[in-house]
């Protein structure tokens, strides 16, 4: 895709063990998505994140450590 937006890499597999309400573990801990009940799973098993909670998530960290920044 040239021109289009490609949103697969924002694409998350959904926990199968979740879906069944059997995970044991948190959301920390499991490599797959546990999305919330207002979230659509697609027939993939895949949900879609949206790319600006990615960015808020992975940047506002109030324990975060950046280089050059003074506390």
């Amino acid at each position: 895709m040239l021109n289009g937006k490609d949103s697969f890499w924002l694409q998350l597999e959904v926990c199968r063990e979740f879906q069944r309400s059997r995970c044991t573990r948190s959301d920390g801990e499991c490599k797959f998505a546990h999305p919330p009940g207002n979230v659509e799973v697609q027939s993939n098993g895949r949900v879609t994140a949206c790319y600006d909670s990615i960015k808020v998530s992975a940047s506002c960290s109030p324990t975060s450590k950046r280089p050059g920044r003074r506390r």
